[in-house]
């Protein structure tokens, strides 16, 4: 296996996520500790996922946050978040790739108020 060297920053998260799925760490919490904007820190969760650190996501329920999965069933439990948005997210490309930009108005009718003169 190619040792994969970590940035401080990096480091940094790496440091502050949890073992195991009983404590997961919110990005907030993560944002607060390491002093990195919220936005880098999902970048780097994206990459220490792709040096292979099982980093997984709690998204429901009151434990909400990132952990290191310990086993193959926190890692499993882990994915079921990723799974999901994935098929969400193809089943946008789809509708995409469908749409007509020439006459996607005419399947949609804005919301219209009547009650009040039109007002909202």
């Amino acid at each position: 296996m190619k040792i994969k060297q970590l940035s401080e920053l990096e480091t940094r998260v790496l440091d502050l996520i949890p073992r195991g799925i009983d404590n997961p760490i919110s990005t907030n919490d993560l944002e607060t500790l390491s002093k990195i904007d919220k936005r880098t820190i999902y970048a780097i969760l994206d990459r220490l996922r792709r040096y292979k650190v099982p980093v997984c996501a709690i998204r429901t329920g009151a434990k909400k946050g990132v952990y290191i999965a310990t086993t193959d069933e926190e890692k499993k439990r882990g994915t079921e978040a990723y799974i999901k948005q994935a098929r969400e997210m193809q089943r946008s490309v789809r509708a995409l790739n469908t749409a007509d930009v020439d006459n996607w108005e005419q399947g949609v009718e804005r919301f219209s108020n009547t009650l009040n003169g039109g007002l909202i």
